[in-house]
């Protein structure tokens, strides 16, 4: 809330340094604009799914609060639109080819090419053209932390990662270090320049040509795409946890009483399994897994049932791990077949409510990993819960598969990569994502195959769950014809050599319908005392944390409006509120996460004590909403499991 005015302000001082000709004067005021509005531009981002309602709550700000803020928001664009109108008449009429001569043209053009939600502290610039070098050192006198190079010369540049140190300057402490990149025109990034990067966020990016035809970059996408494709995780971090956490409180009256995939660690110990992808070379696999099923535990995901049910192979268990709607007709996953009534399903308790409704013989519900400990994770799925991590229905089915004892892992149709034809799966009725340019990755063979951004990180997740399991009893194959090379796993064809085939023992759980299966009534009684007694405990946390937070957003508020620095108070319960959202799974820690990570990349372009309190105060204000949110949804769950008979 008391950003808007901070920033209307810069803006409104800005634009009087322009009119007086004073650019210096001007781009100090542009710079702490721009910090400022890579906060909002950060915050709506996060905000931007929540109703008008939400949105006021975690602003702060009642309904005439509200509409001062949109009034401001509408003037605050409408500075930045004379700003840039006043730079591109005074670059027009004085040149781009005059201002790329000194050092002041270049930074003027620089206070117009930058976007106005730029943080100097998170974001990229790629520079390309002659004149590179000069607005390398532009860029670092305003504090840039991340540039890449683009450079035309022959010679080539390699793995080529520069620290720089960043010119001392009113806004920025001594010994501060920029980090640059230099690629070739036409190369990608290599992997050790990828690891350079270490933006807390997912970065934006501009393109800064700097030679006087002022003609764009036509690399920049490619260059994008790769880089862009090392934050997928940052970017699911901003919304699923919220989409996450109300998942599973509103499922709660529809799932107390199902079984948890804890269950089944005594059928599937000492089992072999063989998840089933749905990549390319799965048309090529499927005689394969139909002479060999019998050996393993046979796990489908949702896009590769229906090849397999084509063939006449029915698995074991079918696994969905997704919080959308797959009934849609964008995704519409679930295959409108008799047969999928005599398959098990494991999806997670924050999956869309269709796919518990959905024509499945049964399900088993899978832990949300963040939420493993806390009490109604615990009321759900016990106290020795399997930790399932992995950012792809494949790697979460690896992980959980090992978690539960099994003895080897196999998987087949895992391509990771797109076919000569541009195909990313083996279905027709599936279509392929758009796949970036340069985008590629190794294959079995050593080759290069052309791949898809979020492929390139579950490869990582691949190697890093073979890496875990490397010291175990726990064996992992990829049996995939053709595809991407998986790091620290052992890659071997499906047939009569494989261990788990030589082994010539039946994998079945005919065991599974007896025990498992029906759920008695006693058995649902006892779970429905069991989250009663699991919401109530998670009501009495979020009430703890709620008086904490309110004395906190009371102490900033206070500190504002005296312009006080004595944070001795506010350092105090902020360490209590800390110790109460440190417990086990804690909910509203994960739910309120997003904000969590927009308040630490704010405060790295803070300027003074009075911004980190406005950013302090932000985060404050949506665990505030957020425990009112989750409070709500608690003792609606509630209310509808005590009216169940």
């Amino acid at each position: 809330m008391y950003i808007y005015p901070e920033l209307g302000e810069s803006l409104a001082d800005a634009i009087e340094a322009l009119s007086k000709g004073d650019f210096l004067t001007a781009r100090i005021h542009l710079s702490k604009a721009r910090a400022l509005n890579a906060k909002v531009w950060r915050r709506q981002i996060r905000l931007s799914r929540l109703s008008n309602a939400e949105w006021a709550k975690q602003q702060g700000a009642d309904p005439d609060v509200s509409q001062q803020l949109l009034n401001l928001t509408i003037h605050i664009r409408a500075s930045w639109l004379a700003v840039a109108n006043w730079l591109d008449i005074f670059i027009t009429s004085v040149g781009r080819d005059q201002l790329l001569k000194s050092s002041d043209g270049i930074d003027i053009l620089l206070d117009r090419y930058l976007p106005f939600h730029w943080d100097v502290n998170q974001d990229i610039a790629v520079l390309s053209g002659k004149n590179t070098a000069d607005f390398l050192n532009a860029l670092l006198r305003k504090g840039q932390k991340y540039v890449l190079v683009v450079e035309e010369s022959k010679s080539e540049v390699r793995d080529c990662v520069e620290r720089l140190l960043i010119p001392e300057g009113a806004e920025r402490s001594e010994g501060q270090l920029a980090t640059v990149l230099k690629v070739n025109l036409g190369a990608v990034v290599s992997d050790e320049q990828l690891k350079a990067l270490q933006s807390l966020e997912p970065p934006g990016y501009v393109s800064i040509t700097t030679d006087a035809s002022g003609e764009e970059f036509a690399g920049f996408e490619a260059l994008k795409n790769q880089i862009s494709a090392a934050f997928i995780t940052g970017r699911s971090a901003r919304f699923w946890p919220t989409i996450f956490c109300e998942q599973v409180i509103k499922n709660l009256p529809h799932i107390y009483w199902l079984h948890s995939v804890t269950d089944l660690r005594s059928h599937l110990a000492g089992k072999h399994v063989l998840v089933v992808s749905p990549g390319p070379s799965l048309r090529d696999s499927v005689s394969a897994i139909k002479a060999h099923q019998e050996s393993f535990i046979v796990v489908s995901l949702l896009r590769s049932l229906p090849i397999l049910l084509d063939e006449g192979i029915i698995p074991d268990f079918a696994i969905l791990v997704d919080a959308q709607d797959h009934t849609t007709e964008r995704l519409n996953l679930i295959p409108q077949d008799l047969r999928v009534g005599s398959i098990p399903l494991i999806l997670p308790d924050y999956a869309h409510r269709s796919g518990f409704e959905s024509s499945f013989r049964e399900f088993f519900v899978l832990p949300t990993s963040a939420l493993v400990g806390s009490p109604i994770s615990v009321a759900l799925h016990g106290s020795d819960a399997p930790l399932a991590l992995g950012t792809s229905v494949a790697t979460t089915s690896v992980s959980l598969f090992a978690e539960l004892g099994s003895r080897s892992i196999s998987v087949i149709g895992q391509d990771l990569s797109v076919s000569e034809s541009g195909e990313a799966y083996a279905s027709s009725d599936q279509k392929a994502l758009k796949t970036a340019d340069n985008v590629t990755c190794i294959g079995i063979d050593g080759e290069q195959l052309r791949t898809q951004e979020d492929y390139l990180q579950f490869i990582s997740e691949f190697s890093n769950i073979g890496m875990k399991y490397a010291q175990t009893e726990i064996a992992l194959f990829n049996c995939t014809s053709r595809g991407a090379y998986l790091d620290n796993w052992d890659h071997l064809p499906l047939n009569n050599q494989h261990p788990a085939v030589m082994e010539n023992t039946n994998a079945s759980l005919s065991s599974l319908g007896t025990s498992v299966n029906k759920v008695e009534k006693k058995f649902r009684s006892n779970r429905k005392d069991k989250i009663k007694i699991a919401i109530d405990r998670e009501l009495v946390q979020l009430s703890h944390i709620e008086v904490i937070n309110h004395s906190i957003v009371g102490e900033l508020h206070a500190l504002l409006s005296e312009s006080s620095a004595d944070t001795s108070f506010l350092d105090a319960l902020e360490n209590e509120l800390l110790s109460a959202m440190r417990t086990e799974g804690s909910i509203i820690k994960f739910y309120t996460s997003p904000a969590k990570f927009e308040a630490t990349a704010s405060l790295q372009s803070n300027q003074d004590i009075k911004e980190n309190f406005i950013v302090s105060l932000d985060y404050y204000l949506a665990i505030s909403a957020g425990a009112s949110r989750l409070r709500h949804l608690f003792l609606e769950a509630q209310e509808k499991i005590e009216a169940q008979i």
